[in-house]
């Protein structure tokens, strides 16, 4: 059998959905990201799946996985038609719809990028306030975020507006300029 994880966090591509597929934020139930990418996989649904390394050290061992990275949620471009595939595993717990598809796939394509980047990524808790900030240096130069505090402006935060959900990553102040 297959391991969930030699399953792509990303099947097809980030861009805008063609051809009457949209951009779905799919709530899944608890636990359920990989068993329902794996099915979204099988039936060549096209989804985004963010997934981190992790080490769990046990007695007599060290044991490396993927985390999903945003929990309870999986990512999807479909058709309505793909949907009731999706729904039929019990895995689902809501679709939610995506107003702005070019935001939604702007935003998944920024944490792409950080992932790609290797730089260590955790999810966090959305912050709506703070300074708007643009990296000005290194690997990942022109991506914007949130400062997550004012008091310690050397966290950024990625986020993904449709589910009030964020990223989170560590750079140095010299590295981003404050837009406002």
């Amino acid at each position: 059998m297959i391991r969930y994880e030699v399953f792509p966090e990303l099947h097809g591509t980030l861009e805008i959905a063609t051809d009457g597929k949209k951009w779905y934020a799919i709530r899944t139930k608890s636990r359920c990201e990989k068993k329902l990418a794996k099915v979204a996989y099988m039936h060549n649904i096209e989804y985004y799946l963010p997934l981190v390394d992790s080490f769990k050290v046990y007695p007599s061992k060290k044991v490396h996985f993927l985390k999903v990275l945003i929990s309870g949620y999986v990512f999807v471009k479909s058709l309505s038609s793909e949907n009731e595939t999706l729904i039929k595993t019990g895995y689902t717990a809501n679709f939610l719809s995506v107003p702005n598809q070019e935001e939604f796939v702007s935003d998944l394509m920024r944490i792409h990028s950080v992932k790609s980047k290797n730089y260590r990524l955790e999810e966090t808790a959305l912050v709506k306030e703070g300074y708007l900030v643009e990296i000005t240096a290194g690997a990942l130069i022109g991506l914007t975020g949130i400062v997550e505090n004012v008091e310690n402006p050397e966290r950024i935060i990625v986020t993904v507006s449709v589910i009030n959900k964020a990223v989170s990553i560590g750079l140095s102040r010299d590295k981003f300029k404050i837009i406002h």
